[in-house]
């Protein structure tokens, strides 16, 4: 029966804690003076940490991918462009970097080459790493929080059945758009100078 009152004391204790807050980061606690139980100190101060917040009010982020697209290219603009706006509900987790762009700098963007990014899709991650065709879409989406569009390309053969249909889509990609003759089949688009 002792440990049962002693239990329920402590119980009663806790009950009667009423949080007060000071400030935004810091929380207090304390017992109230007509507290049921005798030798239980007030509890200390709590200090709750919280992530940084950036001057725009936006939790700061740690990570960022580059996104080397094509602007010339309509199709791939419009998936840009939808990026865009969903990055800015994610506080910018990507930087969209137009390779037909004359400022388009290869030493910047992991060293890929206007001809090589051209080629297919490229993702520079947070730690440099270099992204390319179905896990560069796979980067790009689930940075702006839309990972699971892309989560059906990790069931079994859907990665290589995918990687063939971008291979496909990107080796046509300019033809199908009006861009070049492509009689070659190594088609190429002549950069934009500035303006």
């Amino acid at each position: 029966m002792y440990r049962y009152r002693q239990f329920l004391r402590i119980d009663l204790a806790v009950s009667a804690v009423k949080p007060s807050v000071k400030s935004k980061s810091v929380l207090t606690a304390s017992l109230p003076k007509d507290s049921v139980v005798d030798n239980l100190k007030p509890l200390p101060s709590c200090v709750y940490s919280r992530r940084s917040v950036s001057s725009d009010g936006g939790f700061q982020s740690q990570t960022k991918y580059k996104v080397l697209y094509d602007g010339e290219c309509p199709l791939c603009m419009k998936e840009i462009r939808f990026l865009q706006y969903m990055d800015k509900r994610r506080q910018n987790q990507l930087d969209m970097i137009d390779i037909s762009s004359a400022d388009y700098r290869p030493d910047d963007n992991g060293g890929i080459s206007y001809e090589t990014a051209m080629q297919e899709m490229h993702v520079i991650g947070p730690d440099n790493k270099v992204y390319t065709r179905v896990p560069a879409f796979q980067q790009m989406y689930g940075a702006v929080g839309l990972g699971w569009v892309t989560s059906f390309t990790k069931l079994p053969g859907m990665p290589r059945l995918m990687d063939i249909f971008y291979g496909w889509f990107a080796k046509n990609r300019l033809q199908w758009t009006g861009r070049q003759d492509c009689a070659t089949g190594q088609c190429k688009v002549e950069r934009r100078d500035k303006k």
